[in-house]
């Protein structure tokens, strides 16, 4: 799937492993995006919460961390200059903080990787 997606929209994708928090990948999209394809990846917690990254190529400068949120959904984004990403779910900061980081955190580790 991750290797289908990332020929779809022509940057090499990673999904992050989310099982350490207790998070089990249930599937992944190709979907239209602002620029393109874009990859949709959702992930399920024991108790039935859903959280997705959302994945698209971006000719914008790195940023940082950032965070909305509404009354019942929130979400965390930034962009590294070629991809930008959106983790999104329940509007629990702290869980979704804690999501976000983890799936951040394992994309720069991969990206300097490929450095």
């Amino acid at each position: 799937m991750t290797q289908w997606l990332s020929k779809r929209l022509g940057e090499d994708l990673r999904v992050p492993d989310l099982q350490s928090i207790g998070l089990k990948l249930v599937g992944g999209r190709l979907l239209p995006g602002p620029t393109g394809a874009a990859a949709f990846y959702m992930y399920e917690g024991a108790s039935g919460e859903r959280f997705t990254i959302y994945c698209a190529k971006a000719a914008t400068p790195a940023s940082a961390f950032r965070y909305t949120a509404g009354e019942r959904a929130a979400a965390f984004y930034w962009a590294d200059g070629k991809v930008a990403y959106v983790v999104s779910g329940p509007a629990d900061r702290d869980k979704l903080e804690k999501v976000a980081k983890a799936a951040y955190e394992q994309m720069e580790r991969d990206d300097a990787k490929r450095s």
